[in-house]
């Protein structure tokens, strides 16, 4: 009989054999989870760590039962609060209470689906070094403005360990929540190094406001990675996007819509100083124009990028790694020949190019993780 695998050795082969976490492959790695702790002692603690590590709940109530499985508190490491795809009506939201379901010390990373948060739930999460919010509204519509304005208005406490955050199809009702210049700061946030935004037809209004804009501005210098969808809006485009002011900016990813795909990509090349080494570019969540304008779409991207290298655009002076999100793999002649432009560009000056399927979700959707984390 040969004698068990090293523990060190037996970890990464179960990590390794599940499926990536998402919503979609959850049920697909509990299965083969279960499988594995059937196999004696080791493979069930193993199984056990790595089931915890990540967990996926509805509610509170699924929250608290998850919790208070015996190791869990000292395991999990991700929690994933919400539905994968809940497309609620705002006025259908529950409020987010973390102060019923305390988050584990163990826990550096929250993703919250579908929820309404509120500002005093800013404090409890002082421990996290990720936060995703997807599909939330920041604050309520039916509170009085006294509560966010002097003197009543307290500024929320920094959260030093956050480095990381996404915000997708977010709504902020300012007369709820602190300001975006009061919470989404450096002085609130003076850790963020990596900030994506998604915005979408509920959040179009976002991408309006001047005090998200201002926010932004101040947050851009210490930002190493940046990534923005723009749904159906023109954000990132305007005049007075603080594009300039990202100073130390290394990755930068970009979706931007179907109809002015080009627009966002100029604004960029016009303002980004030249710290930039790694670009992404991919198709935006509109589906019903994704296959009457898909290969235009990404033709016209293809010739922009390559004229600005052609034209020496300073903010491709460090590029190193391109990478282009296709739309399917039957690419037409001019895709094919603008690929091979942008491919010699890459080669010629020691880095590459990449290309992938855009086109990653289930059900008419998009696959949303890719972007929140693009690289």
């Amino acid at each position: 009989m040969n004698p068990p695998l090293p523990t060190e050795i037996l970890h990464p082969i179960i990590k390794f054999s599940l499926p990536i976490v998402s919503f979609r492959t959850y049920r697909a790695r509990y299965r083969l989870l279960l499988v594995y702790s059937l196999v004696n002692s080791t493979w069930r603690a193993l199984a056990k760590k790595e089931l915890y590590e990540e967990l996926f709940v509805k509610d509170l109530k699924e929250a608290a039962a998850a919790l208070s499985a015996e190791g869990a508190c000292e395991a999990v490491k991700r929690i994933h609060y919400g539905l994968p795809y809940p497309w609620p009506d705002s006025d259908e939201m529950e409020d987010l209470d973390l102060g019923k379901v305390e988050l584990p010390r163990s826990a550096r990373e929250l993703r919250i689906s579908g929820f309404r948060v509120n500002g005093e739930v800013l404090p409890s999460l002082a421990q996290l070094e990720t936060l995703h919010l997807r599909w939330c509204d920041l604050g309520r519509d039916d509170v009085l403005a006294l509560c966010a304005s002097p003197p009543y208005f307290v500024p929320p406490p920094p959260l030093h360990s956050l480095s990381t955050l996404s915000l997708g199809d977010p709504y902020l009702f300012p007369t709820a929540f602190p300001s975006w210049t009061a919470w989404f700061s450096p002085a609130t946030l003076p850790s963020l190094s990596r900030l994506s935004i998604a915005l979408g037809e509920r959040s179009e209004t976002v991408g309006q406001d001047e005090d998200f804009r201002q926010a932004l501005s101040l947050l851009a210098p210490q930002l190493t990675s940046f990534s923005l969808a723009q749904g159906e809006g023109k954000f990132g485009t305007e005049a007075d996007f603080p594009w300039t002011k990202f100073t130390t900016l290394s990755r930068l990813a970009l979706f931007p819509n179907y109809w002015e795909a080009t627009d966002l990509l100029q604004a960029v090349l016009q303002g980004v100083p030249g710290s930039v080494s790694a670009l992404r570019i991919g198709d935006c969540r509109d589906f019903e124009i994704r296959y009457r304008m898909g290969r235009f779409w990404q033709q016209d991207v293809l010739e922009a990028l390559a004229t600005a290298f052609v034209e020496g655009s300073p903010s491709l002076q460090n590029l190193q790694v391109l990478s282009i999100d296709l739309l399917d793999d039957d690419k037409s002649d001019g895709v094919d020949v603008e690929l091979e432009k942008l491919h010699q560009v890459m080669a010629a000056r020691g880095g590459s190019l990449e290309y992938r399927l855009g086109w990653e979700g289930e059900d008419e959707l998009l696959d949303w993780e890719r972007f929140v984390e693009p690289w």
